[in-house]
């Protein structure tokens, strides 16, 4: 599976997937947000990209740009089949996104209010807002609400943590804009599931920590 970035299309931003002969066909190609991301980073996309699409790749996850050697092999531990590889690969570590800030993750709009009291580390609530019901996004000081597309990747009959892949995606792709250094997951429902030890090692090779 074949993937480009498009990073300012009439105001938003987004992933979008061409399938190859050993693929399965996604429904929607496309992932997008109502946001014009700025500072893009190949190996978080990678992520991204994985995480939206990777379940659909029967050989291979192929970029425009060459993706971080480290980076790459964790996202192949996430990948359905042992035959699915990143491609290309440059054999050296690139340095992580620096950031200071936890991303609040939801799936819907909500009114709660994160601590953001001096001498503790800021949080954004980051609302990612199904399109059908909403479009564009507003940032306020602690808040990002933001249309997108997540919701058709993550249909209502699949549940637990991979439901959250689109929506985890989407905190990705905006991570480095937000200055984020954590991402949060705000699902009481999983409280008690536990994370893959994969999925949180995907992250941590691009600078950012998954909380719950």
């Amino acid at each position: 599976m074949k993937f480009r970035w498009v990073p300012n299309s009439f105001g938003r931003s987004g992933i979008v997937a061409t399938a190859e002969s050993a693929d399965s066909q996604p429904l929607f190609p496309e992932l997008w947000l109502d946001y014009n991301i700025e500072n893009f980073n190949q190996d978080r996309f990678a992520v991204a990209c994985a995480l939206t699409f990777g379940h659909h790749a029967g050989q291979r996850l192929a970029f425009g740009a060459a993706v971080s050697q480290g980076v790459a092999k964790s996202v192949e531990s996430i990948l359905p089949g042992p035959a699915v590889s990143v491609d290309p690969v440059v054999y050296e570590e690139r340095a992580a996104a620096i950031g200071d800030t936890v991303l609040v993750l939801g799936k819907e709009e909500s009114n709660r209010v994160l601590p953001n009291d001096l001498g503790h580390q800021r949080q954004i609530d980051l609302q990612i807002l199904p399109s059908d019901q909403y479009s564009g996004g507003l940032l306020k000081m602690d808040r990002l609400s933001v249309s997108g597309n997540a919701w058709l990747h993550s249909p209502a009959t699949n549940g637990g943590l991979a439901a959250w892949y689109p929506y985890l995606a989407s905190a990705v792709l905006l991570s480095a804009d937000l200055s984020a250094s954590a991402i949060r997951i705000d699902a009481p429902e999983l409280s008690d599931r536990g994370l893959g030890e994969r999925l949180q090692a995907v992250l941590g090779t691009v600078g950012l920590n998954l909380l719950f």
